[in-house]
C-alpha cells in the first residue's frame, strides 16, 4: 500500500504541474489542438515504455482489441468533455465540480461496478470535497457567486469517464500489468483524441492552421505529454490497482495545491485557505486508508 500511496503522490505532483504548464499554452493554443500535440508525443512515449519494459507481443493473445479501444474511449471521453466542459462552464463552478469528482468517482464504483463502499468513506468524501473547495477559495473578496455557463454537465461526465477507465480497465485486463495495460490504452485513447478533432476542425470548432510552436512550446508540450498523458497514467492505473478508485480519486483534489505550490516556488504567497484545505485532503484520505486496515484487521482476527 506504501508503494501506491507514493505512486499517486507522484501522479499528483505530475498533473499539479500541468496545470501552470497548461496555462501557458492555452493562451496560444485552443484545448482540442494542444490535446493532439499532446498524444502525438505520449503515444510513442507509452509505447516505447512499453517496449523497453516487457518483451513479446504487443497484443497478448486473449486480450480483444476491441476492449482496449473502449478504454482508450474512457481516457479521451474525460479529456474531450473536460475541454468543452472548461470552456463552457463559470470558472468557480467549474472548481467546486472538480472538487466534488471523488464522490463521482464513488458513485461509478458502486453503481457501475457494484464495490462496496469503503469504511469510512463518508467522511473522507465530505472532507475531501470540503477542502478542495476551501483551497480554491478566496475569502479576501467576500466569498463567490455560483454561476452556469451549460458545460458544467460535461465536467460531470467527464469525471465519470475518467472513473470508469480506472474500474474497467483493472476489470477487463486483469493480469496485464500496469505498464502494459497504460502502453495499450493511452495510444488507444490518441485515436480518438485525433478522430474527434478531425470532426471538430470540419465543423469548425478549431482553427486552421495552428500557430506553429517554438522550442519553449515544445518543451511545455514534451512535458504535459511526459507528466499528464503517459507516466501519470500509469502510477494511476498502479495506485487504483492497489487501493482502489474510492480512495485513489481523493487524491485528485491535491492537485490544484500543487498547482499552488509550483506558484509559490515561482514567487506567488500562498493563501491560508489552500493550506488548509490541502490539510483536510490528506487528512481524508489517512482517515479512509486508516479505517480500512483495521475494518481488514478485524475480519481476519481468528475467531
Amino acid at each position: 500500500m506504501g508503494l501506491a500511496n507514493a505512486a499517486l503522490m507522484i501522479t499528483v505532483l505530475l498533473w499539479g504541474s500541468m496545470l501552470p504548464v497548461l496555462d501557458v499554452l492555452l493562451r496560444q493554443y485552443d484545448p482540442f489542438t494542444l490535446n493532439v500535440a499532446r498524444y502525438v508525443m505520449a503515444i510513442p512515449l507509452s509505447l516505447t515504455m512499453l517496449r523497453l519494459a516487457e518483451k513479446g507481443p504487443l497484443l497478448p493473445r486473449g486480450v480483444p482489441a476491441l476492449r482496449i479501444l473502449w478504454l482508450g474511449g474512457g481516457i479521451a471521453g474525460f479529456v474531450m468533455l473536460f475541454s468543452f466542459g472548461i470552456i463552457y462552464s463559470d470558472t468557480l463552478t467549474a472548481i467546486a465540480i472538480m472538487a466534488a469528482g471523488p464522490v463521482v468517482a464513488n458513485l461509478v464504483a458502486r453503481f457501475g461496478f457494484g464495490e462496496p463502499p469503503a469504511p469510512g468513506i463518508a467522511l473522507g468524501l465530505t472532507a475531501s470535497v470540503a477542502g478542495g473547495m476551501l483551497a480554491m477559495l478566496d475569502l479576501s473578496k467576500g466569498g463567490f457567486e455560483i454561476g452556469f455557463g451549460g458545460g458544467e454537465p460535461l465536467l460531470v461526465a467527464s469525471t465519470a469517464c475518467w472513473a470508469w477507465y480506472s474500474l474497467a480497465a483493472q476489470r477487463w485486463m486483469r493480469g496485464l500489468s500496469q505498464m502494459r495495460i497504460t502502453g495499450l490504452t493511452v495510444p488507444a485513447a490518441g485515436l480518438w483524441v485525433f478522430a474527434a478533432y478531425l470532426v471538430l476542425m470540419v465543423a469548425g470548432h478549431v482553427p486552421t492552421p495552428p500557430p506553429m510552436p517554438g522550442f519553449r512550446e515544445v518543451g511545455l508540450i514534451a512535458w504535459s505529454a511526459l507528466g499528464g498523458a503517459s507516466i501519470a497514467v500509469f502510477l494511476w492505473n498502479y495506485g487504483v490497482r492497489h487501493i482502489g478508485i474510492q480512495v485513489a480519486s481523493m487524491f485528485v483534489n491535491l492537485t490544484p495545491i500543487v498547482g499552488v505550490l509550483v506558484a509559490i516556488w515561482l514567487g506567488a504567497t500562498p493563501r491560508i485557505e489552500q493550506l488548509l484545505g490541502g490539510a483536510l485532503i490528506v487528512g481524508a484520505v489517512i482517515w479512509v486508508q486508516t479505517r480500512r486496515k483495521k475494518t481488514a484487521a478485524i475480519t481476519d482476527a481468528p475467531a
